[in-house]
């Protein structure tokens, strides 16, 4: 979905992005815990915690944009030459039968 409204095509915006998204995350998972068990809320501890674990998906996002860019390759050629029949009931515009 943020690739389509964002330009993620280099290192510092997908850095940028992953570790504000972990941060999120970390956020809205400390505010659903405060909110359903009663935990004191968010305090000082939280933001070393949300920092550590979003700087780990940082240097952990690099190769795995390399691992689901290779795997995409090599199997996008094979995709790419096979063909779908048309669903049954379809006619492109413009034929007549």
């Amino acid at each position: 979905v943020a690739a389509r409204q964002l330009d993620l095509s280099g290192g510092v915006p997908i850095t940028i992005f992953v570790f504000g998204m972990t941060f999120v995350y970390g956020l809205a998972i400390v505010s659903t815990l405060s909110f359903f068990v009663g935990s004191g809320g968010i305090g000082l501890d939280f933001f070393g915690s949300a920092t550590a674990f979003a700087i780990v998906n940082v240097l952990a996002a690099g190769p795995m944009i390399v691992l689901v860019e290779r795997v995409l390759a090599r199997f996008s050629d094979e995709e790419a030459a096979r063909r779908a029949p048309l669903p049954i009931g379809y006619r492109p515009r413009g034929s007549l039968g």
